[in-house]
């Protein structure tokens, strides 16, 4: 009997010790593509895009249960160009994100390439979800430092009845300065019931050290059950860290988003003030539906119109300003796609 309990008791002991160190492996991605029809100044083009509603990517995530609460835990994401097969990011690898840490009762502990947390705040209350042509975190609205940094440490507070936030270091890696290049973002927000509110800060210092340029965003959203309707303000100012020149920018947004059948509706103004070059301002209105044929699979359609001042030249595009292709100052630009996503 009593080797019996022993053989169990080393049995039990050893299945125990096999789970504990049990890790998991996920391989994932995203294909998305539409074709889209732009009209501007420099005529109409019809197009295929990748990526409209969800970046094409594939990627790799995983984690290791090391015991006592605490797991490691790892992503590598790499962007597609799906409609020619070329890697997104400049052609990195893994240029969406690439990072490791550990996660306990803590929080969670990163080290790599990183969402910034101003750009992830921007998520939470953006009616688009960064999505579609109406997204408020492009390069051409909300313009916060960029969405990703590289060489970052970052930290994520666990959610505490609907409270928690996020802080973030970016090294610079430039000899003889601690300074130069990096990147600080903090950030804080509440998320419970129908109330959503967003609070960051980004500071992203020259190559010199000389100046720095300094955002800070203010959103939220509530929904009324029918309806969620969304607001948000930023404030950029300091000098842009590529070009070196003075900058003070402000955008507003206010929009909204509802289910509708099997899917979602969504519509948002954008408005965009330059408080230091005459003539620069630009807004935007734009509206946008995904229909749901399954977990994996959607369809969407989207439309936007943006309106520029004379020395303005911003693009409905994603990313795209109209000095990329061809667009002049001073006038309007209008797309409207249609799409399929499908996820793995």
């Amino acid at each position: 009997m009593k080797k019996s309990k022993l053989l169990t008791a080393l049995l039990l002991s050893g299945l125990a010790s096999a789970a504990m160190a049990q890790s998991s492996v996920t391989l994932y991605g995203i294909i998305d593509l539409s074709l889209s029809r732009e009209n501007n100044s420099s005529g109409v083009a019809t197009r295929m895009e990748s990526g409209v509603l969800n970046g094409s990517r594939f990627g790799f995530k995983g984690s290791e249960d090391l015991g006592g609460g605490l797991s490691a835990r790892f992503q590598l994401e790499g962007g597609i160009n799906a409609d020619d097969g070329s890697s997104a990011q400049g052609g990195r690898l893994f240029g969406r994100t690439a990072w490791v840490g550990l996660e306990g009762g803590f929080g969670q502990v990163r080290l790599g390439r990183q969402y910034t947390p101003i750009y992830l705040s921007l998520l939470t209350v953006d009616p688009f979800g960064g999505a579609l042509k109406g997204d408020m975190a492009s390069r051409n609205w909300f313009n916060n430092g960029g969405a990703r940094i590289d060489n970052t440490v970052a930290y994520y507070s666990p959610t505490v009845s609907g409270f928690s936030g996020s802080a973030l270091y970016g090294f610079g890696e430039v000899p003889g300065s601690t300074s130069a290049s990096r990147t600080v973002g903090l950030s804080a927000g509440y998320n419970k019931g129908p109330a959503v509110v967003a609070l960051a800060y980004n500071r992203r210092d020259n190559s010199a050290s000389t100046d720095n340029e300094r955002a800070a965003l203010l959103g939220g959203s509530y929904d009324f059950g029918v309806v969620r309707v969304h607001a948000a303000y930023d404030d950029v100012r300091g000098s842009n860290s590529l070009a070196l020149v003075p900058v003070h920018i402000t955008d507003q947004m206010l929009g909204v988003s509802a289910p509708v059948g099997p899917g979602r509706f969504m519509a948002s103004y954008l408005r965009k003030k330059d408080k230091v070059n005459a003539d620069t301002d630009a807004h935007q209105w734009a509206i946008g539906y995904v229909y749901d044929l399954s977990k994996r699979t959607a369809l969407y359609a989207s439309y936007a119109n943006a309106t520029n001042q004379k020395n303005s030249r911003i693009n409905t595009r994603y990313n795209v300003n109209f000095t990329d292709n061809g667009g002049t100052p001073g006038t309007s630009d209008r797309v409207y796609d249609i799409g399929i996503r499908h996820s793995f």
